[in-house]
């Protein structure tokens, strides 16, 4: 079906003849260098093979884009903490957007079952803290160095909505 990818293609992982497609050129070679590879970039991230809605990468790219998990994973560059603690440093932080036990506790354990954090039993009391594994050491760099970038843009994105509000 034309402008649509199949998937078989998608499971074949080489999308180039199948976005020409969408994009109505006869063939590939209609495409420029850097078509080409974004729509490589794109392929792999979102439909190549292995990848699918409950994916590692889909996954990851869930963490960072959430309020919540993108900020334990920067919190807990800080060290490890008690669940307890997790939710009063939020709740100082942010009074206005109270973070419940029950979605903290669901939070933390998607994060603790794609490896980004530990669960650390204290022995002796019945505690656990939670901190950073290796891999969400690496993670939490790159959401800290995304969250700077964008903090360093936010009045382009105001701008840009001033002026959509006005032609809107």
């Amino acid at each position: 079906m034309p402008g649509r990818i199949s998937k078989e293609d998608r499971a074949t992982g080489d999308l180039t003849d199948a976005i020409a497609n969408v994009l109505g050129l006869d063939e590939p070679t209609g495409m420029t260098a850097k078509q080409r590879e974004i729509f490589g970039l794109m392929a792999e991230w979102v439909s190549g093979p292995g990848i699918d809605p409950d994916g590692a990468m889909m996954s990851l790219q869930r963490h960072i884009g959430n309020y919540w998990r993108s900020g334990m994973l920067i919190m807990l560059q800080s060290g490890s903490y008690r669940p307890s603690a997790i939710r009063k440093i939020f709740g100082a932080l942010n009074p206005d957007r109270p973070l419940s036990m029950r979605i903290l506790s669901l939070n933390l354990k998607m994060l603790e079952y794609d490896g980004l954090i530990e669960r650390i039993a204290i022995p002796g009391v019945n505690h656990v803290e939670y901190q950073l594994s290796p891999f969400g050491h690496e993670v939490a760099k790159q959401v800290i160095s995304l969250g700077k970038w964008i903090g360093s843009r936010v009045e382009l994105v105001n701008s840009a909505r001033a002026l959509y509000e006005l032609d809107n």
